[in-house]
């Protein structure tokens, strides 16, 4: 049996500049193209990913496209117990805002997203 390498990726949160009904900004989460080796990403498709932002999981996708030169992780997510969740709310709930640098450790299909460690 193969063993699965965890890798931890460097990314931001980006807002998008556009708002839901009730004023928050979306928001995603980028890792330049040349530094995405470590996700399971492909262009043109979303790849499903199950995201950790603290204690809670959520089902969540990752695309890339030709016309982009990132891959992110996108705005809209689902829980476990099945409600939708906005990406903007849960990384906020978490601690995190628009413009930080975070790091993704990821192992397979699974990402954790963590606070960046200070250089």
């Amino acid at each position: 049996m193969e063993k699965t390498v965890a890798s931890l990726v460097n990314a931001a949160i980006r807002g998008l500049g556009n708002h839901y009904a009730d004023g928050t900004e979306r928001i995603e989460i980028h890792v330049p193209s040349d530094h995405a080796h470590g996700l399971p990403h492909s262009k043109g498709i979303r790849v499903p990913v199950v995201l950790h932002v603290g204690d809670e999981i959520f089902d969540a996708g990752l695309r890339s496209t030709a016309h982009n030169d990132y891959v992110w992780i996108c705005p809209n997510l689902t829980a476990k117990d099945g409600c939708r969740k906005r990406l903007a709310d849960i990384v906020a709930a978490a601690g995190f805002k628009k413009n930080d640098h975070v790091c993704l450790l990821v192992t397979g299909n699974d990402i954790v997203l963590k606070h960046a460690t200070s250089q």
